[in-house]
């Protein structure tokens, strides 16, 4: 989710905060984005502003790939954090479909999160896409991974078009891991490296 769809910050309220629309608007790069106010404990006044930027093409993208594949997020982010963005983006969920968090990964060392694609029980592998701009988060499946440049929300980018293209070529596949290792050849450079 992060630096993959989308970039988010946090900011300390000030007396200011309340300038900010609700709603979806365009930055001064032309970057979509929304604030959300959010507290620290349930129950209690705002204490935080959540200013989240989405990656450009997003909503086309997502929109045009759930008539093809089954969108799920699997993010290391909190739930809370995430499911706050993602009811933002598709409160419905009649495009991203299921939601995986931090407490789906697997972590190997402190501060890291694999997302391991195991933890997806009913479904094969032979199926199964994860784009991610960190290719640490699908470590355990690099032949299911597609890496993405990573989006910092300062600039507009056309990776998500990049991305389309790439999924509606893999969409014809009976195995999506044989085009991933073909194209990005991760496993052949983790073997050559060491890994």
């Amino acid at each position: 989710m992060d630096e993959t769809l989308l970039n988010s910050r946090f900011h300390k309220l000030t007396g200011d905060d309340d300038q900010y629309s609700a709603g979806i608007e365009a930055d001064e790069n032309g970057v979509l984005q929304f604030n959300v106010l959010i507290s620290n404990r349930p129950n209690q006044p705002p204490t935080m502003r959540l200013n989240v930027k989405l990656r450009p093409h997003l909503e086309e993208a997502l929109s045009y790939l759930s008539n093809m594949y089954e969108i799920c997020v699997f993010t290391a982010g909190e739930q809370d954090y995430a499911d706050t963005i993602l009811n933002f983006i598709d409160e419905d969920r009649s495009i991203i479909k299921h939601r995986l968090y931090r407490q789906h990964c697997v972590r190997p060392d402190s501060g890291v999160y694999v997302k391991d694609l195991s933890v997806i029980a009913d479904r094969n592998l032979k199926d199964i896409i994860l784009v991610d701009n960190s290719i640490i988060s699908f470590a355990f499946n690099l032949s299911n991974g597609i890496p993405i440049k990573a989006f910092l929300g300062d600039k507009p980018d056309e990776e998500l078009l990049y991305m389309v293209t790439f999924l509606e070529e893999v969409f014809t596949k009976t195995d999506v891991r044989t085009h991933i290792d073909s194209t990005f050849k991760l496993r052949s450079l983790s073997k050559r490296y060491g890994q």
